[in-house]
């Protein structure tokens, strides 16, 4: 907890913590500064999963989404086209046994096309733009027929 009674987490902000922030929106989980806040009131720190994933060669960039606030769907942009899915799905794999169970990834979206400065998905400096990677995917991450589904 802060100063003014809200609930906080660690970061490397000069203050130490950051408020975990919950906006009435569109999308039922809420993304402030790579956290998702689940259903069930845990916090997820994307980023370090994120990292895991893309030791993969296949993964070049991946971000993560929670479209029903139950579970996790990482929107992976592979490292080349056509995507070695059995690579991505032994990476899911990997990453899914070092993760508790309210973190593990369900499914991967494959990003067709990959996220490019161009396409409006990744900044000038080839960081993923959150945002509009899932508003982009919103569909397929809605959708749980879609994807590639973890073993």
């Amino acid at each position: 907890m802060d100063r003014s009674g809200r609930a906080c987490s660690r970061t490397a902000c000069p203050d130490q913590t950051f408020p975990i922030l919950q906006a009435e929106s569109a999308s039922p989980a809420v993304i402030v500064r790579d956290v998702i806040v689940m259903g069930n009131g845990r916090n997820v720190i994307v980023r370090p999963i994120e990292e895991h994933l893309k030791t993969s060669p296949a993964i070049e960039e991946c971000v993560l989404a929670c479209p029903a606030q139950t579970h996790l769907v990482a929107v992976v942009s592979p490292a080349a086209e056509p995507a070695d899915e059995a690579e991505i799905v032994a990476q899911l794999a990997r990453t899914n046994a070092t993760l508790g169970p309210d973190r593990q990834i369900r499914r991967a979206i494959v990003a067709a096309p990959r996220f490019s400065v161009e396409n409006g998905l990744l900044t000038s400096q080839f960081k993923p733009k959150r945002r509009q990677i899932v508003d982009a995917y919103q569909k397929e991450l809605d959708d749980d027929r879609e994807g590639i589904h973890a073993r």
